[in-house]
């Protein structure tokens, strides 16, 4: 009878046990789920202000990449190019080669201002070794070439060869014959070494008409070629 009481007890128990190990888990499953609610799925956390950007959102950091911007690295357009038409004169005196001027040695050139009338001047250059400084000495003979001319005196002539320079005056010329007539009118000397380039030039200012053609000035503007 006693055992009997004993069981019965246990199993009052145990249900007891049950019922509450059923409460428990109820319970919290119902707590797990409250995390869930609906009513809380569109909260957010208020924004985060911007240092840079005060009272307005904190703006995500730019993206970064490792390809190089288009057309990084490449030079404007035309960079490096020299304007048309610059660099095309030559200086008047280069850099002199310095070579050993060959025995009998002789310079020998000639240049005529062309002006397509027999009015011109001309430029007739001689050269040889001077024996005393073993270069070459350059001698310009300038000569004014006409036919029948009445010309009055013209200052501010000039004859240079490189960086020698003569500045003359041409006397008044009254000449009726037509046959061809050559006066000397300058002349400029200078010591180059050979194989050196340099420049000349000589003008005669005119301004007037020869021939039926109009003539400012005659002119030679040319480069030489010591060798």
């Amino acid at each position: 009878m006693q055992m009997r009481k004993a069981i019965n007890l246990i199993i009052v128990l145990l249900v007891i046990l049950i019922a509450l190990l059923t409460a428990i888990i109820i319970i919290s499953s119902r707590i797990g789920s409250g995390g869930n609610d609906p009513a809380d799925s569109g909260s957010h956390e208020p924004p985060v202000e911007s240092k840079d950007n005060p009272g307005g959102t904190a703006k995500p950091p730019a993206q970064t990449t490792d390809t190089p911007p288009t057309g990084t690295g490449t030079p404007p357009a035309g960079t490096g190019t020299p304007p048309a038409g610059t660099g095309t004169k030559e200086p008047d005196t280069t850099a002199p080669s310095g070579g050993t001027v060959p025995d009998g040695f002789r310079l020998k050139k000639s240049f005529s201002s062309g002006t397509g009338t027999p009015l011109n001047i001309r430029a007739d250059v001689r050269g040889e070794k001077d024996a005393a400084t073993g270069k070459v000495k350059v001698t310009v003979l300038l000569y004014l070439d006409y036919r029948s001319l009445y010309l009055g005196g013209r200052k501010n002539c000039r004859l240079s060869l490189g960086d020698v320079s003569e500045v003359f005056t041409v006397p008044g010329i009254h000449e009726d014959s037509a046959e061809e007539h050559s006066q000397f009118i300058a002349s400029v000397e200078r010591l180059c070494d050979y194989g050196e380039k340099l420049s000349l030039y000589a003008k005669v200012p005119f301004r007037g008409s020869y021939s039926d053609i109009e003539i400012d000035a005659l002119e030679i503007d040319t480069d030489i070629t010591v060798k």
